[in-house]
């Protein structure tokens, strides 16, 4: 069926490579929380980010590019468009003025917190269909890491 590793002659297929099958999970996962965020007008990037920036008043955009596995590059794009929203300010630190320091600024709090509800819906449906998979994936990644 689709999804499940195709061999032909005993050689692997295209279509068991285990990459090009995690993006496409990454993907479906991404339009589900995005679709369960629609109303809140915040989608599934910018909830996580809006979400870790609340909980480090100050973190720089290195921090926050590792705390969510991405470059700074696009991390920084991402921060660009949260400020343009107005959910966050961005400063300079008052320890080096080469480092922009992110902070939420209330309007970004109340989207957050409209945000909540609907984030923990889906968060709940979808890991009770992966319960199997959690630690599964969980040892996957930390393997990856090595």
């Amino acid at each position: 069926g689709r999804g499940r590793c195709q061999r032909m002659n005993d050689e692997l297929q295209a279509d068991d490579c285990m990459a090009l099958r995690f993006r496409r999970i990454a993907r479906l996962l991404t339009r589900k929380y995005d679709a369960a965020l629609r109303p809140s007008g915040v989608r599934s990037t910018q909830f996580i980010l809006l979400h870790i920036i609340g909980r480090h008043p100050g973190i720089g955009i290195n921090s926050l590019a590792s705390a969510t596995n991405s470059d700074p590059t696009t991390t920084t794009r991402n921060v660009l468009v949260l400020e343009r929203n107005g959910w966050v300010t961005l400063g300079s630190s008052s320890d080096d003025h080469r480092k922009r320091e992110i902070h939420l600024a209330e309007t970004g709090r109340r989207a957050y917190e409209d945000a909540w509800p609907l984030w923990a819906t889906v968060q709940k449906d979808v890991a009770a269909k992966s319960e199997d998979l959690s630690d599964a994936l969980d040892k996957l990644g930390a393997a990856l890491e090595d």
